[in-house]
């Protein structure tokens, strides 16, 4: 079960959110990626189970071994028909200026202003910046399968953004910044930044 999370709030009198995915496939995705290969595709056992079908496919020369079931590497993939014919569609979304303001809390206080001003693009700087990962030991993001069980998704989410807004205002008094918060095979994991525009520190 896949975790979607919202964390944050107001931090100061600015919202701040980030979004947050978390649960087992997450740690399922930071365990193949290393296993792979340039331009191999690797999925764990329970996505294999679905797609062995119509797929070929052979096992990682480091896999880990895990109780599920190994991963593989997938070398051959044959859709049958009727899924190749379902198609995405997702209607547009208008950016009016309410949109623009809720969107603007999920993008880094850097990088906002130039969104603002026009700049779209050749906005990536090289900077010279402190950068502090803080792992986050004994929270729990990811809710129970059921829904009913603890934990809950709204026991995660209130813990969620209690944690974030709790680093963020320990980050506004230090004029740092929160870069991102992500849940790996590591658990919690909070990246904060100073230096960055439009607060970058001299030394």
């Amino acid at each position: 079960t896949l975790t979607a999370l919202h964390v944050g709030g107001n931090v100061d009198g600015e919202h701040r959110w980030e979004y947050v995915l978390a649960g087992p496939p997450m740690v399922q995705v930071n365990t193949a990626e290393p296993l792979a290969q340039s331009g191999e595709v690797c999925v764990s056992a329970e996505v294999w189970s679905l797609i062995h079908s119509f797929s070929k496919g052979r096992q990682p020369d480091d896999d880990p071994g895990f109780a599920s079931g190994p991963f593989m590497i997938v070398d051959q993939l044959r859709p049958p028909p009727e899924l190749l014919a379902v198609e995405a569609s997702a209607a547009p979304l208008p950016c009016t200026r309410d949109v623009a303001m809720l969107m603007k809390r999920y993008v880094p206080r850097a990088v906002a202003p130039k969104l603002e001003a026009g700049i779209d693009d050749h906005i990536a700087q090289l900077r010279d910046v402190s950068v502090l990962f803080i792992n986050c030991h004994g929270i729990q993001l990811s809710a129970h399968p059921d829904g009913v069980s603890e934990p809950t998704l709204k026991t995660v989410s209130e813990d969620g953004k209690r944690l974030f807004t709790h680093v963020a205002r320990v980050c506004e008094r230090h004029e740092a910044d929160v870069n991102k918060m992500l849940v790996d095979d590591k658990g919690t994991l909070i990246i904060c930044s100073l230096g960055l525009p439009p607060r970058p520190h001299s030394d």
